[in-house]
């Protein structure tokens, strides 16, 4: 079975990375023009550098465990942010995926709010039960995402709500970035 290589089309890759920076607003865009792009490529390639596949593995299957992993969540980010990112255009969303953007998003103002409020009765556990919380919120935000077929599963779809967040000024890219293991690791106090 010849091994699957995704395809490399640089000249869409190269109109949405010219030296003027667009925000693209349609998700379904951007993850397309990702899957076309060097990034996209490199990544996949590192992805199955190490790994040594059985001959019955299909191309699609390769694919979906590429795309189901942290590389290729932080390669999608990394190319948003080369692209220009993501303009929030609530038109591409449904109405269910929009209310739990709303909850996401509000869920990471009151996180910031009371992070920044210096409120000694609000301490340190509350801030883990409201990240908790905000964690959930983004889970079910990309789960939403992935069931009206906008991202093809919740890794990519937690990447692009961080994109949203990004967008609102709420995420930055360095955050997005984190794999969940080093974000869990923070969150518990074991790295800073």
């Amino acid at each position: 079975m010849a091994d699957f290589m995704p395809e490399e089309n640089t000249s869409s890759f190269e109109q949405a990375a010219s030296p003027e920076k667009i925000k693209i607003d349609n998700p379904r865009e951007l993850l397309g023009l990702y899957r076309q792009s060097p990034a996209y490529h490199e990544a996949y390639v590192g992805f199955f550098a190490e790994k040594k596949l059985t001959d019955d593995v299909t191309d699609e299957e390769k694919k979906e465990a590429f795309e189901g992993s942290d590389r290729a969540k932080g390669a999608f980010i990394d190319f948003a942010q080369q692209v220009g990112g993501l303009s929030y255009n609530s038109d591409f969303y449904s109405e269910r995926a929009q209310k739990s953007l709303r909850a996401y998003l509000a869920m990471i103002q009151d996180y910031m709010k009371f992070n920044r409020s210096g409120d000694r009765e609000f301490n340190q556990s509350n801030l883990i039960a409201l990240d908790t919380m905000r964690v959930a919120y983004h889970y079910e935000a990309s789960g939403i995402l992935m069931e009206d077929k906008v991202v093809p599963n919740i890794k990519l779809g937690k990447a692009l709500v961080s994109l949203i967040a990004i967008s609102s000024g709420l995420e930055t890219y360095e955050l997005a970035r984190q794999d969940d293991l080093t974000r869990v690791r923070r969150q518990l106090g074991i790295i800073h």
